[in-house]
C-alpha cells in the first residue's frame, strides 16, 4: 500500500507540478499558479450558472409530475457520456504513451500497484467533472429534497459516477492495444482514438437532438410514464439508475438500499477492471518503444525530389504544416476542432427547424435595414475572433517544440521568418474553417452578397490578430517540459488565455455593433480599421518583440 501511494503521488507531481507555477525572471512563483487556476475557475462560473438554471427548470417540472428521479438520472447519464469521452482520450496518454512507463516497468513494483496508481490518477481528474456537475445539481435540488438525504446521495454519487465510464474507456483502450498493432505507432493510435471520441460525441449530439426535444404531447406522455427516450442510457451506465432512484427518497434509510447497489456495482467494475488490466496491460505496453514504421528503400529520383531546394519561409511553413497534420493531438485540437464546431452548430439548429421557431426568426430579419446590416457586419467580425480562439495552433506552436526548441536557434533561418511561418500555419487552417462556417450560414440566411462579402473581409483582421497574439502568448510562457504530446496542447494554459482574450474582444465588438453602429459603411470601415490596428499590434508583438523572447528561451 505504501508503494502504491508513493507511486500515485509521483504521477500527480509529474502531471500537475509544472502547471502550478509560473516562471518570472527565472524564478518559479507558486502563488501565481494558484491565482491563475483561481481565475480559470471563476471563468467557468457563468457556464455553471447556465447549467444550474436549466436543471432548476427541469427538476421543477418533473418534481411536480412526481418523476424527479427521471430528471436526475438524465443528468447522470449526460455526465457519464462527458466523462467517457474525456477519459477515452486521456487513457492512452496516461497508461501507454507517457514517458514514465519505460522507467516504472523495471522497478520492483507489483502490476497491481502500477495499474492502481495510474487508475487513481485518471479517476481523480474525472472527479473534477463529477464535482462540477453534482455540485450544480445539489444547489438546484435543495428546494425539492431534504438537506440530509440530498447531501448523502450527492456524496455517494460523486464517488461512484466516474467509475463506470472510466472503466469502459480504459478497457477499450487496453483491448485495442493488445489485439492490434496500432500501439506500435502512437501517433496513428492517438488519431484513431481521437476520431472515435469525436464520432461518439457528434453521434450523441444527434441522438440528443432527436430524443430530448419533444413537443407538448410527447412531454406529457413522458411525464405520465413513458420514459424510454430519457432512460435509454441507463442500459449502459446502469449504476446511474439506482443512484437516481435514491434521489427520489425522503430519508437516508430509504435511499440506502439503492445507493448500496450503486456502490456494489462500481466496486464490482473496479474489480473487473483490475482483472482485465492484469491480463492485457503489460503484454500491450511492453515493446511500445519499438518503431512501427515500415522500412522503405528510396531511389535516386526520390532522394533528388525530396531534397529539392526552396525558399526559407516556404520550407519552414511546410515543416510546420506537416508536424501539425501528423501530430494527432495537434491535429484533433487545432485542425479538426475548427471544422467540428460548424457541424455541432448545425445539429443544434435541427430542433429549432423542426419546431418552426427558426423560420419565424428568419422572417423577422430585414437585411435592407441599415441598422440590421451594421449589426450583421459586427457579428461576422466577432466570429473571426471566436473561431480563431478555438483553433489552438499558434498558441501551442512553441510549446510543441518541447526539448527540441534548440533546433530553432541552430537553423540558418531568421527568427522572424520562423515566427511568421508558425503564424501562417494557423491562418492556413483558420481561413478554410471560417469559410466552412460562414458559407453555409450565407446559404441559410440568404444575406445580400455585398453584405456577406464585407463581413467575410472583416473576419480576416480578427483571424490574423488571434494567430499572432497566440504566438506571442506562447513565447511569453511556453510549456516546454512535458512527457507526452497531450500535455503540450491540452494541459497548456496558453490555450485558455488566448480563448479568453479572443472571446472578450468578440463580446466587445458585438456590444459596439448592437448599441452604437447604425450605418453599414461606417460599421465596415470603423471595424476594419480597429481590428486592423489590433492585428498589426499583435504582429509587432509576436515578431519584433518575439525575436527577443525566443532568444531568451533555452
Amino acid at each position: 500500500m505504501r508503494k502504491y501511494w508513493s507511486l500515485t503521488c509521483i504521477f500527480f507531481k509529474t502531471i500537475i507540478g509544472s502547471s502550478m507555477t509560473i516562471k518570472i525572471r527565472g524564478k518559479e512563483r507558486g502563488w501565481l499558479g494558484i491565482v491563475l487556476w483561481a481565475v480559470i475557475a471563476i471563468c467557468f462560473v457563468p457556464l455553471l450558472f447556465i447549467a444550474y438554471t436549466m436543471m432548476s427548470v427541469i427538476f421543477e417540472v418533473f418534481h411536480m409530475a412526481g418523476h424527479l428521479p427521471l430528471a436526475v438520472g438524465l443528468v447522470f447519464n449526460i455526465g457519464s457520456i462527458l466523462i467517457f469521452m474525456f477519459s477515452l482520450l486521456a487513457a492512452p496518454a496516461l497508461f501507454y504513451f507517457a514517458k514514465d512507463v519505460e522507467y516504472i516497468l523495471p522497478l520492483p513494483l507489483k502490476p497491481g500497484q502500477i495499474i492502481g496508481a495510474k487508475f487513481t490518477v485518471a479517476l481523480a481528474f474525472e472527479y473534477v467533472i463529477s464535482l462540477a456537475l453534482l455540485g450544480t445539481m445539489f444547489v438546484a435540488l435543495r428546494e425539492h429534497l431534504p438537506t440530509q438525504v440530498l447531501t448523502f446521495n450527492t456524496i455517494i454519487t460523486f464517488l461512484t459516477l466516474p467509475i463506470l465510464p472510466l472503466v469502459y474507456s480504459t478497457a477499450m483502450v487496453m483491448v485495442l492495444m493488445r489485439v492490434t498493432r496500432l500501439g506500435r505507432n502512437p501517433d496513428r493510435y492517438a488519431l484513431f482514438v481521437g476520431m472515435l471520441a469525436i464520432i461518439i460525441s457528434v453521434g450523441f449530439s444527434m441522438y440528443a437532438s432527436h430524443a430530448f426535444v419533444i413537443d407538448a404531447d410527447a412531454l406529457m406522455e413522458s411525464l405520465m410514464g413513458n420514459h424510454v427516450a430519457m432512460t435509454t442510457l441507463n442500459t449502459v451506465f446502469f449504476g446511474n439508475g439506482y443512484a437516481a432512484r435514491a434521489f427520489g427518497e425522503v430519508s437516508i434509510i430509504g435511499a440506502l438500499p439503492s445507493q448500496l447497489v450503486n456502490v456494489f456495482i462500481s466496486a464490482g467494475f473496479v474489480f473487473i477492471f483490475f482483472v482485465i488490466a492484469g491480463v492485457l496491460y503489460f503484454p500491450g505496453v511492453i515493446g511500445l518503444g519499438e518503431s512501427g514504421a515500415p522500412s522503405k528503400k528510396m531511389t535516386i529520383e526520390e532522394i533528388s525530389k525530396n531534397t529539392k531546394g526552396q525558399g526559407k519561409f516556404r520550407s519552414y511553413l511546410i515543416k510546420e504544416l506537416r508536424l501539425l497534420f501528423r501530430n494527432p493531438v495537434a491535429f484533433m485540437n487545432g485542425v479538426l476542432g475548427a471544422f467540428i464546431i460548424p457541424i455541432i452548430m448545425a445539429i443544434s439548429l435541427v430542433p429549432l427547424m423542426r419546431g418552426g421557431e427558426l423560420t419565424e426568426v428568419l422572417d423577422m430579419i430585414n437585411f435592407q435595414d441599415p441598422r440590421t446590416a451594421a449589426i450583421v457586419l459586427a457579428g461576422m467580425c466577432a466570429i473571426g475572433f471566436v473561431v480563431g480562439g478555438m483553433v489552438s495552433i499558434t498558441c501551442t506552436s512553441i510549446s510543441r517544440e518541447g526539448r527540441n526548441l534548440f533546433i530553432m536557434k541552430y537553423l540558418p533561418i531568421p527568427y522572424s521568418t520562423q515566427l511568421n511561418a508558425k503564424a501562417t500555419s494557423g491562418l492556413v487552417v483558420l481561413i478554410p474553417a471560417l469559410l466552412f462556417m460562414l458559407i453555409p450560414l450565407q446559404i441559410f440566411f440568404q444575406a445580400p452578397f455585398l453584405l456577406f462579402l464585407g463581413g467575410l473581409l472583416l473576419t480576416l483582421p480578427g483571424a490574423i490578430f488571434v494567430n499572432y497574439m497566440g504566438l506571442y502568448i506562447d513565447l511569453l510562457k511556453p510549456k516546454l517540459t512535458w512527457d507526452n504530446e497531450q500535455a503540450a496542447v491540452k494541459q497548456n494554459m496558453n490555450v485558455l488565455l488566448l480563448l479568453t482574450v479572443s472571446w472578450l474582444l468578440a463580446a466587445g465588438i458585438g456590444a459596439i455593433g448592437w448599441f452604437w453602429l447604425q450605418v453599414p459603411l461606417v460599421a465596415f470601415f470603423g471595424l476594419f480599421g480597429v481590428t486592423g490596428l489590433l492585428a498589426y499590434g499583435a504582429y509587432r508583438l509576436a515578431v519584433v518583440t518575439g525575436k527577443e523572447l525566443l532568444s531568451r528561451l533555452y
